[in-house]
């Protein structure tokens, strides 16, 4: 499950709207946020080592194993984090990788967004039901009535 992305926090819980897929790619979400990316690194780098591929690559990080947990972090032109991410892999929850990254998701005053465009507050439990309604999880549930429900759509 990939959560889409987290959003630095800036409207009340009771207004926030989905999103829609292209809101996803103009808006800068971290546009007046002013987190050194090195700080960011840092935390990340505490729980789970960098991927290879990325270590010779200056604006663009990723952390964990790209086929299961990890977390990518992008920055821009002044050093700041301009993007962040991560996934989640549903078929085998590594509780120590979801709470370390809900602890740098509240430290930052984000929220999550998943990929339908829905915000939420980062705490285990928003987590637990977003994961529950996805359709990584249902897959992983039972993947013949997953498939069998994708036929008739």
């Amino acid at each position: 499950m990939n959560t889409g992305g987290l959003s630095q926090r800036r409207l009340g819980l009771k207004t926030i709207p989905a999103f829609e897929e292209e809101d996803l790619v103009n808006i800068k979400w971290w546009a007046n946020q002013k987190t050194k990316f090195s700080d960011i690194m840092n935390k990340i780098l505490t729980f789970r080592e960098e991927v290879e591929w990325t270590k010779s690559h200056g604006d663009f990080k990723s952390f964990g194993n790209n086929e299961t947990n990890d977390i990518t972090i992008g920055r821009n032109h002044e050093g700041d984090l301009e993007e962040m991410s991560l996934r989640i892999d549903v078929r085998n929850i590594d509780r120590k990788f979801v709470d370390e990254s809900l602890i740098i998701a509240k430290e930052l005053d984000c929220l999550l967004l998943d990929t339908q465009g829905n915000l939420f507050e980062p705490i285990p439990a928003n987590l637990s039901n977003c994961i529950k309604t996805s359709d990584a999880f249902r897959f992983v549930t039972d993947p013949k009535d997953f498939l069998d429900k994708l036929e008739k759509k």
